[in-house]
């Protein structure tokens, strides 16, 4: 199979889609935990200039 081919999918289409497993779940909750912690550092750091601006 080539690299630019699709994946074939194992399940029909009308099938339900399968509940993620725990790894899948973990990961997940990893990354958005990394994108808040970035987030929350961005936020203190534009109040920390807004409040060095305002004087």
């Amino acid at each position: 199979m080539g690299l630019h081919e699709p994946m074939p999918n194992p399940e029909p289409s009308n099938a339900p889609p399968r509940p993620p497993t725990y790894e899948e779940l973990a990961e997940s909750w990893s990354q958005l935990n990394a994108t808040n912690n970035l987030l929350r550092r961005n936020l203190d750091q534009m109040a920390t200039r807004l409040k060095d601006a305002e004087g």
